[in-house]
């Protein structure tokens, strides 16, 4: 689940991700996650980072700093012991989004416009990997929810590559993008 606050330029953003059904087989997984920030130029630019992740047994805290200039300062515990990822260059850092931050992003699909609907990349850093979440343009269709909330028109994306900066490991999937808005 998924729920953000705009007030003005300043964004607050909540989600929660859980495995279910037969994933729950292999691992019990949550992720709550928040982020703040304000949005300039039509991006989100976070400013605090908070997860609380259970997988199995173990749980662990982190926050993740976003300065205006500089790159983002981690504080988790219990704390990381992966050398590789601890030793990934500051740049790589720069001027990414949390997770949460990414999902204001599509979900408000900021940097789409008529002529690249849903075309956006995103660099990504969950305090542990950076890396680059993709949508891309794949249709307009007519959708009517069951409940009735939403009829009308819609555009569906998908998400070529989640491409690691610092792995490789890449996924595919199609995703809905947003309502499509009459030009």
């Amino acid at each position: 689940s998924m729920s953000v606050r705009l007030d003005g330029d300043a964004y607050k953003a909540l989600s929660t991700l859980q495995t279910s059904g037969v994933a729950n087989a292999f691992t019990r997984t949550k992720i709550d996650g928040s982020s703040s920030g304000t949005i300039a130029d039509g991006t989100p630019r976070p400013t605090l980072y908070f997860a609380n992740s259970q997988h199995g047994e173990n749980n662990q805290q982190v926050t993740v700093k976003f300065p205006q200039n500089g790159p983002p300062t981690i504080f988790a515990e219990p704390a990381y012991t992966n050398p590789q990822r601890m030793a990934m260059k500051d740049e790589l850092k720069l001027h990414s989004l949390d997770p949460v931050s990414a999902l204001v992003s599509f979900a408000t699909s900021y940097e789409a416009d008529q002529k690249k609907p849903c075309g956006i990349t995103l660099p990504v850093f969950d305090a542990q990997r950076r890396y680059d979440v993709g949508l891309s343009f794949v249709k307009n269709s007519d959708i009517r929810m069951d409940n009735g909330l939403y009829a009308g028109a819609w555009r569906f994306a998908k998400s070529p590559t989640r491409r690691s900066r610092d792995a490789s490991r890449a996924s595919r999937r199609t995703e809905s993008c947003r309502p499509s808005i009459p030009g």
